[in-house]
């Protein structure tokens, strides 16, 4: 029995798909002035994250080591990064505005990705020849600017609510 088999980039189209549909969720709350289901918010994200994980993971396959070849798996990477940290952090501390602005910068930069013309090539060689630390220590640099887009979320929240509490306002997205 023969399975259909799924391109790498309808999988991290999925993905992106599915980041949006978190942050659409998160959206709706928003304007609605309810609370957004944490459950489903991190389903969006953590099913996003494995259809990621699996795109970026046949990439890898293909060329036999990190899908670090071009424009468009160097964001795809940072991205996936960012998700992970979030994955990790989010649950942990309830952060569920985290959630809701991770999404939307996930979403945003996967379909720039996508869209993007020239970032995706199709030559798939191993950039850093046969030495694994030199990919390794690509791969952490790349996973380090995702902790650094979870950083600056972050920091954009602070201010957002720091601006709110200036003014004796409570928007309806830190009643998350």
């Amino acid at each position: 029995m023969d399975f259909p088999t799924i391109a790498d980039r309808d999988l991290i189209a999925l993905a992106a798909l599915c980041y949006g549909l978190g942050f659409l969720h998160g959206t709706i709350s928003l304007v609605r002035r309810r609370r957004h289901s944490r459950w489903l918010m991190f389903a969006a994200m953590c099913t996003g994250f494995a259809l990621q994980t699996w795109g970026l993971l046949l990439r890898g396959m293909e060329t036999k080591g990190c899908p670090l070849g071009n424009t468009f798996e160097l964001v795809q990477f940072t991205v996936w990064s960012c998700i992970l940290v979030y994955l990790v952090v989010g649950p942990t501390f309830r952060l569920s505005l985290l959630g809701f602005f991770t999404g939307g910068l996930a979403a945003a930069l996967s379909i720039i990705s996508m869209i993007a013309p020239g970032w995706d090539s199709d030559v798939r060689t191993r950039i850093f020849g046969e030495n694994p630390w030199i990919e390794f220590h690509a791969a952490l640099a790349l996973f380090s600017y995702g902790v650094f887009g979870l950083l600056a979320l972050t920091s954009v929240m602070y201010l957002l609510q720091d601006h709110y509490l200036k003014q004796k306002r409570r928007p309806a997205m830190f009643g998350y």
